[in-house]
C-alpha cells in the first residue's frame, strides 16, 4: 500500500535515440529516424534516482542506478514488438520507488502515439490527449494525460523539449487526488524526467533522471 500511495506506481522504463553521453545535449539533436519512442535495437540509457529535501528543495543522488536497454524486435500478428531489459541496483537500499525485481524484462510497442506494455498498461501519450487508465487499485483509479504544452527539462545529460503525461489519481470518493507527478519524454530521445509525490500532497518526494544514453 505505501508502495501504490507513495508513487501512484512507477513508469519502468523508457526509449531513446541518438548518441550521448554526460557531456550533454542540445535540441538540435533530438531528430530521431525510428519515431517518437526511438524504439531501435540497441538503444541503451541510464537513470539515477535522486530524493528531495524537505526544507532546502535540493535534490540529493540516492545511489541507485536504472539501466535500460533495447534487446530484440519481433513481428507478431502485424505488430511490431521490442523487448525491453532493465537492470536495478540500489546497493544502499535507500530507493523505496526502484523496481523490486533487479533484472526485469519486459515487451513494449507504439500504438498510434501510445507507448504500451505488451500485456500491460499504457506507458505513454504522444498525441492523444484523452486521460488513459494506469491501474485501478482499491485506494483509486491512476490516470495520465498528455498536457497541451511541450516544456523544456534539464537533466545530467543536457536540455530537452519534451512532451508531459501528468499522473494524477481519483480517490473512491470520487474526488480528484490533490497529489500530482509528472513524466517527461523527448522526441527521439525517450524518457527524460519522471517526478514522484503522493497522493496527499504536491511536494515532489523523488526524481528519476537520464544520465547517459546511447544508439547503435
Amino acid at each position: 500500500m505505501y508502495r501504490y500511495s507513495l508513487l501512484f506506481l512507477t513508469l519502468f522504463f523508457l526509449i531513446i535515440s541518438c548518441n550521448k553521453d554526460d557531456n550533454g545535449s542540445t535540441s538540435e539533436e533530438q531528430e530521431a529516424d525510428s519515431g517518437f519512442f526511438a524504439l531501435e535495437v540497441g538503444n541503451k540509457w541510464a537513470y539515477h534516482y535522486f530524493r528531495r529535501d524537505n526544507e532546502t528543495g535540493e535534490l540529493t543522488n540516492v545511489g541507485a542506478l536504472e539501466e535500460v536497454e533495447i534487446t530484440g524486435e519481433e513481428v507478431i500478428n502485424g505488430e511490431t514488438l521490442y523487448t525491453v531489459q532493465i537492470n536495478t541496483s540500489d546497493p544502499n537500499n535507500t530507493c523505496p520507488i526502484c523496481n523490486n525485481d533487479p533484472m526485469l524484462t519486459t515487451k513494449v510497442k507504439d500504438s498510434l502515439g501510445y507507448l504500451v506494455e505488451v500485456g500491460g498498461p499504457i506507458k505513454f501519450s504522444s498525441e492523444n490527449t484523452e486521460d488513459y487508465i494506469i491501474t485501478d487499485e482499491e485506494w483509486g483509479t491512476v490516470y495520465r494525460v498528455l498536457e497541451p504544452n511541450e516544456v523544456q527539462i534539464t537533466v545530467p545529460v543536457g536540455q530537452f523539449v519534451c512532451k508531459s503525461n501528468l499522473r494524477y489519481a481519483i480517490l473512491p470518493n470520487g474526488e480528484r487526488s490533490e497529489g500530482q507527478d509528472n513524466l517527461f519524454y523527448a522526441d527521439g530521445i525517450g524518457e527524460v524526467r519522471q517526478t514522484f509525490s503522493t497522493v496527499n500532497s504536491l511536494r515532489i518526494l523523488y526524481e528519476k533522471h537520464l544520465v547517459s544514453y546511447s544508439v547503435q
